[in-house]
């Protein structure tokens, strides 16, 4: 197996595996489900694609990649304060109990 042969065979099944991450982890996101390994999956492909096109230095392909990780961070801190973890024993103040 040539090396030029690898290469025409694996970038269908990278583009499949691209397409196929960025619908589950889109959804995932969209539902609010494991949202977590949905952003890690999606930033993941941002920067797969970054390096497997070879862009990564072009500014336009730069600029528009770090507002599409700008979204996924806002989204990730988004799931991590919706997220509640509650302690044994602690007891929680909401910001309706504080009101009254």
């Amino acid at each position: 197996m040539s090396v030029d042969s690898f290469l025409f065979t694996s970038e269908p099944c990278r583009a499949d595996l691209s397409v196929q991450t960025m619908l589950v982890g889109s959804g995932a996101v969209i539902l609010k489900k494991h949202t977590e390994y949905a952003v890690g999956g999606l930033l993941g492909v941002v920067v797969i694609q970054g390096f497997g096109y070879g862009l990564i230095f072009d500014l336009n392909f730069f600029l528009r990649n770090l507002s599409v990780i700008g979204g996924l961070f806002m989204v990730f801190s988004d799931s991590m304060v919706s997220r509640k973890a509650l302690f044994a024993g602690i007891p929680s103040i909401s910001e309706t109990d504080r009101k009254k």
